[in-house]
């Protein structure tokens, strides 16, 4: 009986060749994608640790020792049934801490400091006086130098704001300041046919009633009505 030796089959031996290959190559490829999944992953997780630095760095925080407070007091009308709301804006002035202000959020158009607002409470004293204080250095400077810019007034009735706008020069140069407060009336015509419609508002001016008193250590900021009859 002879022993007959089995042929070696090219086309099986480069089969197994190739499935060797490929459960031998299976980790590294695993190996690769691991590497690749991970690196995606922290540089994800860098990108998003920067920008949670970057807003840490640079928003606006409370001052815990603020040191230059003032004290406003005045005049105000409010026997015709208005409110007055006071606001201070800090602006940033490091050049870093710009942001790109956007047109519908989307087209930049320039690059513009920040700025955080501050709710100021007012006090009513008596039937037409107020007071307030605040501090300028209320917003802890940092990173972004943090710095007032303008103190606001807002004037409301009935809820709805009617007049409003920035007190110019306070608190850096003028420490009195006199508003005229008074009714306007503007005209429109409507279309088609140009029907005339005539809006009423009001309108505080104070024009060159304002000035630097050193002897007086508080601001006096009125508000004066002043009845228009035309």
């Amino acid at each position: 009986m002879s022993d007959k030796q089995p042929k070696n089959d090219p086309a099986e031996h480069g089969a197994n060749k190739s499935q060797d290959d490929s459960v031998s190559g299976a980790p590294k490829l695993a190996s690769r994608h691991w590497v690749l999944r991970h690196k995606l992953l922290v540089a994800i997780g860098v990108f998003v640790s920067l920008g949670f630095a970057h807003y840490l760095l640079t928003r606006p925080t409370d001052n815990p020792q603020p040191q230059k407070k003032i004290l406003v007091r005045g005049s105000f009308p409010y026997d015709r049934g208005w409110d007055l709301r006071i606001e201070a804006s800090y602006y940033s002035k490091n050049p870093t801490c710009k942001q790109t202000a956007r047109a519908f959020f989307i087209f930049p158009q320039a690059e513009v400091s920040r700025e955080a607002w501050r709710t100021i409470p007012v006090t009513r004293e008596g039937e037409n006086r107020y007071r307030f204080e605040f501090f300028e250095d209320a917003v802890s400077p940092g990173f972004c130098e943090w710095s007032l810019r303008f103190v606001n007034y807002r004037i409301y009735s009935a809820g709805k704001e009617i007049q409003g706008g920035a007190i110019l020069g306070f608190p850096g140069r003028f420490n009195v300041i006199r508003y005229g407060c008074s009714n306007i009336k503007s005209t429109y015509f409507r279309s088609p046919d140009r029907t005339p419609i005539t809006e009423t508002g009001v309108a505080c001016y104070e024009g060159d009633n304002h000035w630097k008193d050193p002897s007086q250590s508080d601001a006096l900021i009125d508000f004066i009505w002043e009845e228009n009859t035309k």
